[in-house]
């Protein structure tokens, strides 16, 4: 039987509704994101050490225009750079023995000329590598290129062209071997754990404002949004709730909050949003009391507030009911004894 007393919220009204909450709740954000918390959870001095880091390491160099990434012209250049970061040079100590290393609370060594052979031209003793061989060269010195490679006093092409590749692979290395170094991870999870404290407290007390003090100051289940459209929430029955119940609306998008707790991919967290709002969206749409998965999840339903009647409680919803069959029944006998 058609309830005659609760009219559905229009879809144009809940659409607007939720832009005005939703405005609400961006405004919010931005102002904490950007302004309250920007300063407490600041990751400048996280973001100063890890550029310092790059610029220490050689992998990066400054300019007019800014910090860009180094690059050589053949693969001596990229040799002498992979060498200065992991065993320094006669014009460049090693980064892990310069200052900035050690104040950051670095704690590894350089290189030695016999580990540098080993780990970056993959050459011991008791063998050579593609390129390079300790054959004839004393203990304590570099590897030097093979001299079957050369040809009448001078690399080939192609083994120019080899040795390029494998220094400019051996110098992307370096980005890889500084990530790992411990006080540069530590310095990342700073930052990361930061951020995310700036992500989700942005987020729960910007949306705390419109879905949920407001809603309890205003009662019925309302924002400014539902007010502003003359909305309010009840039970599919069509019962008043107590104003704690309401707060069930707004558990399917703290959830999605969640994403930004423990993670900093707030691109996931857009995903998971948009995904919600959609379903909301087209369940509002389908269901025939125009209820979206969040009211479904609350057991709710948004009315009119100027053309419903809501109940007090289940029983007035069921002396409704009787009045109803009552009159119905009334009328059908009318019809049946009098024909009209």
């Amino acid at each position: 039987m058609e309830n005659t007393r609760i009219v559905y919220l229009s879809y144009s009204k809940r659409l607007a509704s939720l832009f005005i909450d939703a405005a609400i709740f961006l405004l919010g954000f931005c102002l904490c994101y950007f302004l309250a918390f920007a300063g407490i959870y600041s990751v400048e001095e996280e973001t100063d050490l890890r550029l310092n880091a790059f610029l220490n390491a050689g992998l990066y160099t400054e300019t007019e225009e800014g910090y860009v990434l180094r690059e050589g012209d053949s693969y001596l250049d990229y040799m002498e750079m992979t060498k200065g970061y992991y065993v320094g040079t006669p014009n460049q100590n090693s980064y892990f023995d310069s200052g900035f290393y050690i104040l950051s609370g670095g704690t590894r060594k350089p290189y030695t000329v016999e580990q540098y052979n080993e780990a970056i031209l993959g050459v011991t003793r008791n063998g050579d590598s593609t390129y390079f061989t300790l054959e004839g060269v004393g203990e304590g010195e570099y590897a030097v290129v093979k001299q079957s490679l050369y040809e009448n006093g001078e690399l080939s092409e192609e083994t120019s062209e080899g040795l390029l590749t494998y220094f400019m692979d051996a110098f992307n290395g370096i980005f890889s071997d500084l990530y790992n170094d411990p006080f540069y991870e530590e310095a990342v999870n700073s930052a990361k754990a930061k951020t995310i404290c700036r992500q989700a407290l942005s987020y729960y007390v910007s949306y705390s404002l419109p879905y949920v003090l407001l809603p309890l100051a205003l009662g019925k289940g309302r924002g400014l949004g539902l007010l502003l459209v003359k909305g309010e929430c009840v039970s599919p029955l069509g019962v008043r709730q107590r104003r704690l119940w309401h707060l069930g609306h707004s558990v399917p998008s703290l959830l999605v909050g969640l994403s930004l707790v423990f993670s900093t991919d707030f691109y996931l967290f857009l995903i998971l949003a948009v995904l919600l709002c959609t379903g909301n969206a087209v369940s509002t749409a389908m269901t025939r009391q125009r209820r979206s998965l969040s009211d479904l999840l609350s057991y709710e339903m948004k009315v009119d507030s100027g053309k419903s009647r809501p109940f007090s409680n289940v029983e007035e919803v069921r002396d409704f009911n009787d009045e109803e069959e009552e009159e119905l029944l009334s009328i059908s006998n009318n019809y049946y004894v009098n024909g009209d």
